[in-house]
């Protein structure tokens, strides 16, 4: 009776070393069922499940790792790893790969760059290597450096064509080419908006010189039209004229009759006559007139002289 008690708890110890294990190993395996069917909140708490003890416990801690980054608990699955670099240094040679990767969902493109190419140059394997080139291209594209990131790229579609970010690769030097294309019709129709610009700015200053040129000239007009200076001048100018024509007139008329007198005269002796008191009066009167004739002259020349200075 006994020995059959000693046996029967045997079993039971047996059976219950026989759980515990299997219970590990299962959350572990029913953990990464969990992360491959995409379920990642679950599979971090089956993971977590896993004792620390056990050998399991550094894969736990990894996937737990992949299962946040994936979910997009990016902080957290940074702590989860540099948890399970510090436990086990160099545990996992692929840490770096997906370390770049977490500070490139961050946002912290240039020191996930760097983490992903020292990694890429250092790696043999030519999954992990194209991969983390082809993060290397996107933390490129995203800082703007879109020559450099198109040369990664390419890299990887002609070293790697059978890699799993082949196609990924290519679309996305497709998409850089099309913003490139994009870039240089921006700036076209940035300098053509310019030119249009400075063309109406052009037209504008032209339209107002034109305007401020017209408001000169009907200025001048009517400055011009009130000035009496001119009409003036142009009165005074002809009563000149008037006045030498009536003078002309009256020293052909005397001359006249002073050649018809002394043609009498002439007709009666046969000789010239001597002058005359009245010759000589009328000889003084023909030079006085000649005198005032050419005065008037002389202070016409005079007016228009100075009338053209003032012009």
């Amino acid at each position: 009776m006994k020995q059959k008690a000693f046996f029967l708890l045997l079993a039971g110890i047996s059976i219950s070393v026989s759980i515990f294990s299997q219970s590990a190993e299962t959350a572990l395996q029913r953990g990464l069922r969990l992360y491959g069917e995409g379920s990642f909140a679950e599979a971090v708490s089956e993971l977590r499940n896993v004792d620390p003890g056990n050998n399991d416990y550094p894969d736990a801690l990894y996937w737990i790792g992949l299962s946040q980054l994936s979910s997009g608990n990016y902080r957290s699955a940074l702590e989860t790893l540099d948890t399970l670099e510090a436990l086990y240094p160099g545990g996992k040679p692929e840490l770096p790969y997906h370390r770049g990767r977490i500070l490139y969902y961050l946002g912290n493109y240039e020191e996930a760059l760097i983490v992903l190419s020292d990694y890429s140059a250092r790696e043999n394997d030519k999954t992990l290597k194209a991969a983390s080139l082809y993060w290397a291209g996107e933390c490129l594209y995203a800082l703007g450096q879109l020559d450099t990131a198109e040369t990664v790229f390419a890299g990887v579609v002609e070293k790697y064509p059978g890699s799993s970010k082949y196609q990924a690769a290519l679309y996305r030097m497709e998409l850089i080419k099309q913003k490139k294309v994009e870039a240089e019709l921006l700036s076209i129709l940035n300098w053509t908006h310019e030119e249009s610009l400075r063309i109406q700015e052009e037209y504008q200053r032209r339209e107002k010189d034109y305007d401020l040129t017209i408001m000169a000239y009907q200025k001048r007009l009517a400055e011009l039209q009130g000035d009496t200076s001119v009409s003036d001048l142009e009165l005074s100018n002809e009563d000149y004229r008037s006045q030498i024509t009536a003078a002309e007139q009256k020293i052909s008329s005397l001359e006249s009759s002073l050649r018809e007198a002394n043609a009498a005269l002439l007709d009666q002796s046969g000789e010239p006559p001597a002058p005359s008191y009245t010759d000589q009066d009328m000889a003084l009167r023909l030079l006085s007139l000649k005198n005032d004739i050419l005065a008037l002259q002389n202070a016409m020349t005079g007016r228009l002289y100075s009338t053209e200075a003032e012009k």
